[in-house]
């Protein structure tokens, strides 16, 4: 079960498990270091949708979630 927490900004937050390779978490501490952030704030501004992506075309992330359930 996920562990529980108060992060800096006062909210509760889970303690969840993240699965990349060695060169994507090194991309994404090199980002949020960019951003004046930590991984955990990039992550969760993406989920919030305050940091946009290349991929909110909806043809695209249709086409994805189809290719997914597959």
């Amino acid at each position: 079960m996920p562990r529980t927490g108060r992060p800096k900004t006062g909210k509760v937050a889970i303690s969840g498990t993240l699965r990349v390779s060695p060169e994507s978490w090194e991309s994404l501490r090199k980002l949020a270091e960019s951003l004046g952030m930590t991984r955990s704030e990039l992550v969760e501004r993406i989920a919030d949708k305050k940091i946009p992506l290349a991929l909110e075309n909806s043809q695209a992330v249709e086409s994805m979630g189809k290719s997914f359930a597959s």
